[in-house]
């Protein structure tokens, strides 16, 4: 009989049967060692990088604005790239928790009030989850079977890849993967386990459900964890098991995917753009893969990580041997050839764009598998001091690159140190950062890059930055703008007001620096004084300018106003166009007026979802001139503005939803200033209103005042 048969090399294993150290509640705690050697790596890494904005933005500002949307109750999020879910819900937990307990007024003020106490709050957990995830899995094989060697060897799953403990510190999916996989794959050995010594052994419903939530949680964590799809069916033998779980696993991953719904459409477009392009995040050209990028990928593969390189080897050996030797109904043959699909499937989607992070769940399972592979067949004869010297030379060998990755600052965060020496220089000066994922001496810069994938439900705390970082600007030298948290700043705002600006670039060539502060100070060059290089830093490769701006002469002087009003009341003969107050102008878009509300006489436009632009109409306007334009909205959801485009420069477009004034009654004014840059051919510019929300929204009142010199 089969089961017979796998319990007689289950007890001879050295993986399965008595060690030469076996577990008992007395020396329990060596269980804790591991675990406590990860979580004091983690924290002295953390520690010495003092804080995530000069060390990792991306991901960790990504992760910590939708944490953000999730725990101040906006299950909108802009962010499903991975799609990453699973860690944002984790982040969205911790701040929600951190917040009830010592948390200051509103949350979204709060966490963007001290963004890097939040997430050192959500370090400690990332950390004590690692500890603990590490110190169970262990527990479950040592108490079940009895064998230390087994367990400690999955307590190594956590540094099977060189980089983890840049990720254990973090919300991420990788992060997921570290903390789930130490106890998933204690739970799958533990189901091979009583396969191979109870005869009849089925797997419960418990843990269908648990395989299910599992797998649902890794790949809405990081889609190239799908081929964890596969790995139970080598271990349910029911049918009605089987649908259980796949049932359960679709729903378990849509409820963790609840605060995405909005944007199954968007994730979907991306994710098909990235599996039919070339190029990294749906780029290059349209085919699967670049042949001579998918090899190149594919040698770094097996050249960057040789722990797992001999592992994988050892696996496919095993897996290879097992086929031969028919050993396809045994429990842990079965494990070891469910690992190694997974490994191979994660190896031919990584090498597609390949990054060493990748690959960190595959790496992972490698070590399971091949301890698995060694149960199954018993023709590689091990004994105990042999498999005690592989343990020792795998947990030396790990502990020694684990130790490489979190001693990365223990000569000091240099960026960090950089960024105390730009606060006592520059102090409050208004700043232009040209930082995105990358570190940088501001907060600013890392909180900007966050906003960018907070989505529609992130506006409030958008609007929040801006009035708590008023002169702290992104640029962006294509398309060559400015902007305050996704809002665009005209340069108008900078040189008009302030008359020195500070600008801070992070290892950009002199070529690329020069080429961007022309680019900033374009439409204002007769008015700047100097641009100074203020302060160089060779350690992290910035230089920081300061533009010194003489105010007086750049402010323009306008000596004419022309005003056009527009109340939507007013129709052309034939009823297709609105006419303005005075008769002289039109607006088009009659077809959108509605008497549900209105903030004088009787009628308004409505925009919809079907109809997403309203009202629309153009006026002649030259290089120099301002335009002030406002208008009354009303919306239950905060969204739709004023949109400027002009036919004879594709560069002018100006978009705006800044509120200037509550009107009551859910009214609100809202406002675009701006002006025709100089360098502009000028022309007709148009006007018309946008409205991307799910619900209703409505204009009145329109107000468009052009000013001339």
């Amino acid at each position: 009989m089969e089961n017979s048969n796998n319990l007689s090399l289950a007890i001879k294993s050295v993986f399965t049967g008595g060690a030469i150290l076996t577990y008992t509640k007395k020396n329990s705690f060596l269980l804790f060692i591991l675990p406590l050697v990860y979580g004091i790596f983690a924290w002295f890494f953390y520690y010495q990088g003092v804080n995530f904005f000069t060390t990792y933005v991306d991901s960790t500002y990504i992760y910590l604005v939708n944490g953000l949307n999730i725990a101040s109750g906006h299950f909108d999020l802009g962010h499903y790239d991975n799609p990453g879910t699973t860690a944002h819900w984790l982040a969205g937990i911790v701040f929600y928790i951190t917040h009830l307990l010592v948390g200051n007024g509103n949350i979204v003020e709060d966490v963007l009030n001290r963004p890097e106490f939040y997430l050192r709050v959500a370090a400690i957990v990332c950390i004590v989850l690692i500890v603990l995830s590490t110190y169970f899995a262990g527990l479950l094989i040592a108490k079940k079977t009895g064998n230390y060697i087994t367990a400690f060897f999955f307590q190594l799953i956590v540094v099977s890849s060189y980089l983890n403990v840049i990720y254990m510190i973090r919300a991420s999916p990788e992060y997921i993967i570290i903390v789930t996989l130490p106890y998933y794959c204690a739970f799958l050995w533990m189901l091979s386990y009583k396969k191979s010594e109870v005869p009849g052994f089925t797997i419960s419903i418990k843990s269908v459900l648990f395989l299910a939530f599992v797998t649902a949680a890794l790949v809405v964590a990081k889609i190239t964890c799908v081929p964890f799809l596969l790995v139970p069916f080598f271990f349910i033998d029911k049918l009605k098991k089987i649908i259980l779980y796949i049932i359960s696993t679709v729903v378990f991953g849509l409820l963790i995917l609840y605060p995405v719904w909005n944007n199954f459409g968007n994730m979907y477009k991306w994710f098909f753009g990235m599996a039919t392009h070339s190029g990294i995040y749906g780029s290059g050209k349209e085919q699967i893969i670049d042949k001579a990028e998918y090899i190149k990928s594919l040698k770094l593969i097996f050249t960057n990580e040789w722990f797992f390189t001999i592992g994988f080897i050892l696996v496919s050996v095993l897996v290879v041997a097992g086929l031969f030797t028919k050993k396809w109904k045994n429990s842990f043959y079965k494990l070891t050839l469910a690992f190694w699909l997974v490994i191979v499937l994660q190896i031919l989607l990584a090498a597609k764009h390949y990054s060493a992070h990748y690959l960190i769940a595959a790496q992972a399972v490698t070590i399971p598998a091949v301890l698995a592979g060694f149960v199954a067949l018993p023709q590689f004869k091990l004994n105990k001091m042999a498999v005690a010297l592989m343990l020792v030379l795998s947990t030396g060998f790990l502990l020694y690159k684990l130790q490489n990755y979190a001693t990365a600052f223990i000569d000091g965060n240099k960026q960090y140190i950089s960024s105390v020496g730009a606060a006592k220089q520059f102090g409050n000066m208004p700043k232009i950062y040209t930082t995105g994922y990358t570190e940088s001496c501001f907060v600013e810069s890392a909180l900007s890059f966050g906003t960018a994938y907070g989505g529609d439900g992130f506006e409030e705390g958008r609007q929040y930055l801006r009035k708590r970082y008023p002169t702290s600007f992104l640029y962006e030298r294509i398309p060559n703008k400015l902007y305050c948290f996704l809002k665009e700043v005209p340069s108008s705002t900078i040189f008009e007001n302030y008359p020195e600006v500070l600008v801070n670039f992070l290892r950009q060539d002199e070529a690329s620096e020069k080429s961007a502060l022309a680019g900033i100070t374009e439409e204002y060059k007769f008015a700047v004084k100097n641009i100074e290089h203020a302060r160089a830093n060779p350690e992290t490769g910035e230089n920081f300018y300061v533009i010194h701006t003489d105010t007086a002469l750049a402010k323009r002087h306008y000596t004419q106003i022309v005003t056009v009003n527009f109340d939507f009341e007013k129709n052309t003969v034939d009823k297709s166009n609105f006419l303005s107050a005075a008769g002289l102008d039109t607006c088009g878009g009659a077809d959108a007026s509605s008497k549900e509300q209105f903030t004088s006489a009787t009628t308004s436009l409505k925009a919809s979802p079907k109809n997403q632009y309203v009202g629309w109409t153009t006026f002649d306007m030259k290089p120099g001139e301002g335009l002030e334009i406002t208008v009354n909205r009303r919306t239950e959801d905060e969204v739709g503005g004023i949109s400027l485009s002009m036919a004879n420069d594709k560069s002018f477009e100006k978009a705006s939803e800044d509120v200037v004034a509550d009107l009551g009654n859910g009214w609100k004014k809202i406002r675009l200033k701006t002006r025709i840059p100089n360098n502009s051919p000028g022309g007709k510019v148009g006007l018309c209103f946008f409205y991307f929300g799910t619900k209703t929204c409505y204009f009145d009142d329109l107000c468009i005042k052009i000013l001339k010199e």
